[in-house]
């Protein structure tokens, strides 16, 4: 399942609120953007959880919060993180071939 926060959330073509959750077998993953950090930052927050609700209604698996481009985000309920736990990752490489630093 993708949907984007901050945006008209659906699923494929099916507004979100449409989708009946307990039956759904693809997993939760949210693509979160903002036009601003404190927009971004607010984004991710409610995305975050979002996916915490998915993994406790579904009974596994914890958060993980991918960095795609400075302004661009993933989060999603995966089994390869504990229950309860919110993991982050960068997958995004500078102009110089270097993974996100800190």
């Amino acid at each position: 399942m993708t949907t984007t926060v901050g945006e008209k959330s659906t699923v494929g073509d099916v507004p979100a609120s449409d989708v009946d959750r307990s039956t759904a077998a693809v997993p939760l993953v949210l693509r979160v953007s903002g036009p601003d950090r404190m927009t971004l930052e607010a984004r991710l927050g409610e995305a975050e959880l979002l996916a915490r609700l998915e993994a406790t209604k579904s009974g596994g698996g914890g958060v993980l919060i991918t960095r795609l481009a400075h302004d661009q985000f993933t989060v999603e309920v995966s089994d390869e993180v504990p229950f309860g736990v919110t993991l982050e990752s960068c997958a995004m490489k500078g102009s110089d071939g270097i993974a996100c630093e800190r």
